[in-house]
């Protein structure tokens, strides 16, 4: 008997039960086997559980295909909800798999649909096999350096600040406080709760302690963010992250900044931060837009509250 057979004569309830355990259970294998940064995880096991779910018995009563999508959505969405409470997983990472988890349902499932279309049609489905073929080779990407795509990222934001030179260096030895509002995709990240600065000068350090309450008041990570000057002019300033234990080294290696003062006149000055970073998780297609998007954001606060925070910066 075939499996898809097995599975439709069980209940809805037990396949979706199954579904969670059997999600979990593979997380926690690509953990141990250090593959749990590529797509084996983001792409692999959303496309597994995603053809299960299909093979659950349909419903008895006749729908749209609209309605079947919603069900069937349903339970995707509670078996991702249930594996990530057993995993012990933050909000963080649910909010970031989400998307990617739901594309790769949602691409399932329109294949599974146009297999069964092209079968009433012609009888044949062999051309139609090429999206699973597609997926399975996304999903090996990152498993091995072969698989894997330059991970080395830098992106920079620029702005032009109504101070000169001297007032930017001053505000950059003056102590630090990062509170204020954000870009609305940084405000899902927390922000440091102490910063320590020893100056600017080579080899002075700079540290940020961080705390991410993975279900908002409780499972916390807490870790500390490390960087060295490694130069200092009067229109450059360049770092190197020595330490990072916080949550954000699960989802990317910070490398250094460079910080670039360009005299505008003499009550003005152009402002480029520069952030070099590697990204840890693959696809690259889907995580290399979101990293590059939050890191040129991230550049763009920095420059507003701390290099400019006495009187703001306005765009370039």
């Amino acid at each position: 008997m075939k499996l898809k057979d097995v599975l439709q004569r069980l209940p809805r309830g037990t396949v979706i039960f199954g579904s969670i355990l059997l999600m979990s259970l593979l997380v926690r294998l690509l953990i141990g086997y250090e593959f749990h940064h590529s797509a084996l995880l983001y792409v692999g096991i959303p496309t597994l559980i995603s053809w299960l779910l299909l093979q659950v018995k349909p419903d008895p009563k006749p729908g749209s295909w609209t309605r079947k999508y919603w069900r069937h959505l349903l339970d995707a969405l509670v078996v991702m909800f249930g594996s990530a409470m057993i995993l012990f997983e933050g909000f963080l990472c649910v909010l970031m798999f989400l998307p990617i988890y739901l594309l790769m349902f949602f691409l399932t499932l329109t294949g599974e649909h146009l297999v069964r279309y092209v079968r009433k049609r012609s009888g044949s489905t062999y051309g139609i096999q090429l999206l699973p073929l597609l997926l399975v080779v996304a999903s090996i990407e990152g498993v091995v350096p072969e698989t894997s795509f330059d991970r080395t990222e830098a992106v920079s934001a620029t702005r032009i600040v109504p101070l000169s030179v001297a007032d930017i260096h001053g505000n950059l030895r003056s102590p630090v406080e990062l509170r204020r509002d954000r870009h609305w995709f940084l405000e899902l990240f927390p922000m440091p709760h102490r910063v320590e600065a020893e100056g600017l000068d080579p080899g002075d350090l700079h540290r940020l302690d961080l705390r991410y309450h993975r279900w908002f008041v409780t499972n916390t990570h807490a870790g500390t963010m490390s960087f060295e000057i490694v130069d200092s002019g009067a229109n450059h300033i360049s770092t190197r992250f020595v330490q990072d234990d916080t949550y954000l080294s699960a989802y990317l290696r910070l490398l250094g900044t460079e910080i670039r003062l360009d005299p505008v006149s003499l009550d003005s000055t152009q402002v480029t931060l520069g952030i070099r970073y590697e990204r840890k998780l693959d696809p690259h297609w889907y995580f290399g837009p979101m990293q590059r998007y939050a890191v040129t954001r991230a550049a763009e606060f920095l420059i507003d509250t701390v290099v400019a925070r006495r009187s703001g910066g306005s765009d370039e």
